[in-house]
């Protein structure tokens, strides 16, 4: 079972540690995914991601995107 990725800067990455949790089908105990056990890494890497792009993403027109959600 390949393991999914976290979406950090753009990019689909796996966890800094490359620790994975496996998830479970709660009926049937079915292993049915792999995904980051993000950390600390994780978290600070993706706010800094963020934090630089909030600048470019917060002068940008939003109005169809608000339009859909009314």
């Amino acid at each position: 079972m390949r393991a999914q990725r976290q979406w950090i800067d753009g990019r689909a990455v796996h966890a800094a540690s490359g620790k994975v949790l496996t998830v479970e089908d709660p009926s049937t105990l079915a292993k049915i995914a792999q995904v980051p056990h993000s950390g600390r890494a994780d978290v600070d890497a993706a706010v800094a991601a963020a934090a630089r792009a909030f600048p470019a993403w917060r002068s940008e027109e939003h109005t169809s995107e608000l339009q859909s959600h009314l």
